[in-house]
């Protein structure tokens, strides 16, 4: 594999960087080199999370450059179309959980947030590639290896 570079993108609290760090070590498991680095928002619990997940034989450094990401796994609508505009490449794929995580702000009324229409008619601006699903209902009704299996018969 040359390179591979997966953002994983959600709210503080979610488990954006657990989910990095499986993906990672059963990367290195295979024998593929693996570089990570996170970045956080105002607050872990509740802000923005951006983990880079760099995998292949020459990568220099641990975050992913603007418009190489060749996956967007995202935990939140919001924090998907956040992370997409700025990292996904051409013909990149998104994969995104549509159950939001609404602000404070929205939840009190000072603040509005888009309709699911809006984020997707968005991100289908930017790829074409593009997987979605309730994540969160599943888990909680089927448990979080369902999510797995559906999402892996759905690409």
């Amino acid at each position: 594999m040359e390179e591979l570079n997966i953002i994983v993108c959600g709210v503080g609290g979610q488990g954006n960087v657990l989910i990095e760090q499986l993906i990672g070590l059963s990367a290195i498991k295979e024998g593929l080199h693996a570089r990570a680095a996170d970045t956080f928002g105002a607050s872990q619990r509740g802000g923005s999370v951006v983990s880079h997940l760099r995998l292949g034989e020459n990568i220099s450094s641990s975050m992913i450059p603007q418009k190489s990401a060749h996956i967007v796994l995202g935990l939140e609508p919001c924090e998907t179309l956040r992370a997409a505009r700025e990292f996904i490449c051409e013909g990149g794929l998104v994969v995104f959980n549509t159950f939001p995580v609404l602000p404070v702000k929205v939840k009190t009324g000072d603040a509005g947030y888009p309709t699911f229409k809006t984020i997707l008619g968005l991100l289908q601006q930017l790829t074409r590639n593009i997987v979605h699903l309730n994540a969160t209902a599943l888990a909680s009704e089927k448990g979080p290896r369902e999510v797995l299996i559906l999402l892996c018969l759905e690409y």
